[in-house]
Parts: structure tokens; C-alpha cells; sequence
């Protein structure tokens, strides 16, 4: 994608189906520049940025591309909601990305499960915030 975007004698891409997952900003902003003499089909790829998923056709991404050239205040700021069960780290999270050093050593913590000793696995299970977490920490214990 980053040749297409640079190689200005190109006129037609079809990039469709390719496992393509995301554009960097630079790319997406040289394409912009393009979109007049540039017809790109980048659908049926799992896109996450673009975000426009699998209908990154070429008029989707020209629609895009041209809203995204034409908005020249820089994001400062964004809103995030973060839903999920009790005891599955959303506080965790939420305080991990609005800290610019880490306190909590969230970083650190970030270890698969499998390497989780009986001791964390148990406070794990206990803080889940169902009825069985209690049963669950204890079944964790007796078998540890």
C-alpha cells in the first residue's frame, strides 16, 4: 500500500482480499492526496485503521480519505468506555493508560496465566464479583 501511495503513475489498485489489517496515518494521509487520480479497492480486508472493515471500496475509501485530509485539527483528546464483567481488570486498565508512569506496575503484571502461581490465580477467582468466585478461589486452593 505504501508503493501505491508513492508511485504517482499508478492510476488503479485492487487490493481487495489480501489480509490487509491496518494503514499507518502517513500512508493514509499520502493516499488522501491521491484519491483524484487514484481508484483503490481495499475491500474484503479486515481493516481496523482505515476504519472502515471489510467496505473499504474504492468510493468508501475515497469518502474517507477525503474527510480524513480535510480535518487539520490534530485529536487531543478521546472517550473510551470500557464495559465487561466484575474482576476482569477494567479499573486496572483504565488507570494503566490515563498514567504516564505506570505506579501500579500494570506493565509488570502482564503475564500469561499459565505462569500465575496458586496464590494469584486464587485472588484472581475470589475478586470475579459472582456468586461462585469465593467457591472458585477455594476449588483453585484445594487443588493447588
Amino acid at each position: 500500500i505504501d508503493a501505491v501511495a508513492a508511485h504517482t503513475s499508478i492510476t488503479t489498485a485492487n487490493l481487495s482480499d489480501n489480509d490487509f489489517q491496518s494503514i499507518s496515518i502517513e500512508t493514509q494521509l499520502k493516499l488522501a492526496g491521491r484519491m483524484t487520480t487514484l481508484d483503490m479497492d481495499l475491500s474484503l480486508n479486515a481493516l481496523s485503521s482505515p476504519p472502515l472493515g471489510r467496505l473499504a471500496d474504492s468510493t468508501n475509501l475515497r469518502n474517507y480519505l477525503t474527510l480524513l485530509a480535510s480535518e487539520k485539527t490534530a485529536v487531543t483528546r478521546i472517550r473510551l468506555m470500557v464495559c465487561g464483567h466484575g474482576g476482569v481488570g477494567k479499573s486496572t486498565f483504565a488507570r494503566a493508560i490515563t498514567s504516564e508512569n505506570d505506579p501500579s506496575g500494570f506493565q509488570a503484571s502482564l503475564s500469561p496465566v499459565v505462569e500465575w502461581g496458586t496464590d494469584r490465580l486464587m485472588d484472581w477467582a475470589s475478586r470475579l464479583g459472582t456468586l461462585w468466585a469465593e467457591d472458585a478461589a477455594r476449588l483453585i486452593f484445594d487443588e493447588g
